[in-house]
C-alpha cells in the first residue's frame, strides 16, 4: 500500500468520541482497490467491526453503481451521514497516515465496476 498517493483511512466507533484505526483503503488502478486491515479480522472482539466495515466497503465500490466509486467516496467523506455513521471514513491526501499497521497486515482486494 503506497501511503504517500491518495488513500482513505477507515476508523470505527463516534466521531465524537474514541475512534479506532481499522482500515487503510488505497487506490491500484481503477476499478480496484487494496484495502490494509489494521485489527485481527480473526479475533471475534473484532466481528462486528470487521462487519461493519467490509458491508460499507462493498456498498460503496460495488452497490452503489457510482460511475466512479473512489470519487463518490471523496464526497462521501465530507458528508453528515459519514460523520454519524460508525464506520468513519478519512481521504487522506499524499501524506503518510497516523497509523501504524500491526506485524501482521490482512490484505483484501476490492473490484468494483469501471
Amino acid at each position: 500500500m503506497n501511503t504517500k498517493q491518495d488513500h482513505f483511512e477507515i476508523h470505527y466507533g463516534n466521531a465524537f468520541g474514541d475512534l479506532i484505526p481499522v482500515a487503510i483503503v488505497g487506490r491500484i488502478r481503477q476499478g480496484l482497490v487494496n484495502v490494509h486491515f489494521l485489527i485481527d479480522k480473526a479475533d471475534l472482539q473484532n466481528s462486528k467491526i470487521v462487519q461493519d466495515v467490509a458491508g460499507e466497503l462493498t456498498f460503496y465500490l460495488a452497490e452503489l453503481n457510482e460511475p466512479d466509486p473512489w470519487h463518490y467516496l471523496q464526497y462521501h467523506c465530507g458528508t453528515a451521514s459519514n460523520v454519524y455513521s460508525a464506520v468513519y471514513w478519512s481521504l487522506m491526501r499524499g501524506s503518510a497516515p497516523n497509523l501504524q499497521a500491526p506485524a501482521t497486515v490482512l490484505e483484501v482486494c476490492w473490484n468494483f465496476p469501471d
